[in-house]
């Protein structure tokens, strides 16, 4: 998107003041694009549904987004996907925060969220009661990093859908992933894939015994082996609620696979590829 034409759809945001769903992802705006659309928001006081994902958005822009949140109280869903906020994530975090935005989803996939911004979301998450969705895909958080945004999401039950795949999670993360499952009985999506989980897996699928609502479970290409098997196995006798279980490139062996595979009559689809 030229400057030009960034600078005539701030001028038609600003126009329309019952404005409620604005999405422009995927539009190239950068930085300066963006801070100047967000300034013609921030006139603006009814939005409530706000996706800007994949417009390579940096730091540079976090305050001036900020501001535009601050100004719409009545925010429902942010997506702000695929952009390179880093530590910005925290600023829009304390603006969600500050503000008791009544977010049901926040989207913020793939940008390089650093431990001291996962903090500011913990925040913003343990003060929204309403939270439905919360994809935190790609964001290099490591451990420490979900284990502090998941102390938070242990006392939220309102969560449906929780994406935190790709992010270096390791068995330390585990107890915690636990503990979200368990104090969630609305969550019915996990998606937990491209991570290093292994022995942990067993603390997830022992808490899978205990709950009914979750449907999908998504583990591919963790490092779960033939030791966390019989768990999984259990997990998935004892859980009637489970429909989709993804377990492709993990370290299981023929019989970790056979082991599975005795108790898939509840299941409507299992991915497992042996390697």
């Amino acid at each position: 998107m030229t400057e030009r034409v960034a600078e005539e759809l701030s001028l038609a945001i600003e126009s329309n003041k019952s404005l409620q769903v604005l999405r422009i992802g995927g539009n190239d705006l950068r930085s300066d694009g963006i801070i100047r659309i967000a300034n013609s928001i921030s006139r603006l006081s009814k939005l409530r549904i706000l996706a800007i994902d994949d417009n390579k958005i940096t730091e540079e822009a976090a305050d001036v987004i900020a501001v535009a949140i601050s100004c719409n109280i009545q925010l429902k869903v942010l997506n702000l996907n695929d952009n390179l906020l880093k530590k910005g994530i925290a600023i829009i975090a304390n603006a969600l925060h500050t503000n008791s935005i009544p977010l049901e989803t926040l989207a913020v996939r793939s940008n390089q969220i650093p431990e001291e911004a996962a903090n500011a979301l913990a925040a913003a998450v343990r003060s929204n009661s309403l939270l439905e969705l919360l994809n935190l895909y790609s964001n290099n958080l490591c451990d420490n990093g979900m284990i502090t945004i998941a102390q938070s999401l242990a006392s939220l039950s309102s969560l449906k859908r929780l994406y935190v795949g790709d992010n270096k999670i390791t068995d330390k993360a585990a107890d915690s992933i636990a503990s979200v499952i368990l104090s969630n009985n609305k969550l019915e999506t996990l998606y937990l894939n491209e991570n290093f989980l292994g022995i942990g897996a067993i603390a997830i699928a022992n808490s899978l015994k205990q709950i009914s609502s979750l449907k999908i479970l998504n583990l591919n290409s963790n490092q779960i082996s033939e030791s966390a098997a019989e768990d999984l196995a259990g997990a998935l006798l004892s859980n009637k609620s489970l429909q989709l279980v993804a377990l492709s490139d993990n370290h299981l062996t023929t019989k970790g696979i056979e082991t599975i595979s005795l108790v898939l009559s509840n299941l409507l689809e299992l991915y497992i590829q042996y390697q």
